[in-house]
């Protein structure tokens, strides 16, 4: 401030920064708030439906949620779960509209379950 009490140069700039920055978070805030309503992939329950009915799979779903599947592969080899893998990801996906996507991860072999 100078002498009379008015605010500096320096001080309105500075001033001026923090309310555009804070107008820019609150708008970053409510997109962010908003964005999984959106793009919300909700895998379950009609892919558990689609996993359970394809007798090629031979799968059961042990456990899915809104954005992912764990997929139990009884007697198939490794090279057999990462194709079966791979085939569930790109049927689940084709189902979807873009930019959704079933990545597919991994496969934990040997497993007891």
């Amino acid at each position: 401030m100078d002498i009379l009490g008015r605010p500096c140069l320096g001080e309105c700039r500075a001033q001026k920064l923090q309310i555009a920055l804070c107008k820019r978070a609150e708008t970053l805030e409510k997109v962010c708030s908003y964005a999984p309503h959106i793009v919300k992939p909700t895998y379950s329950p009609w892919a558990i439906e689609l996993i359970h009915s394809e007798p090629k799979w031979g799968s059961e779903v042990v456990y899915g949620d809104t954005d992912s599947l764990l997929i139990y592969l009884p007697s198939r080899t490794r090279a057999q779960a990462f194709g079966i893998g791979e085939d569930i990801a790109r049927t689940v996906t084709s189902m979807k509209p873009k930019p959704v996507k079933l990545k597919f991860e991994k496969v934990y072999h040997p497993c007891i379950y």
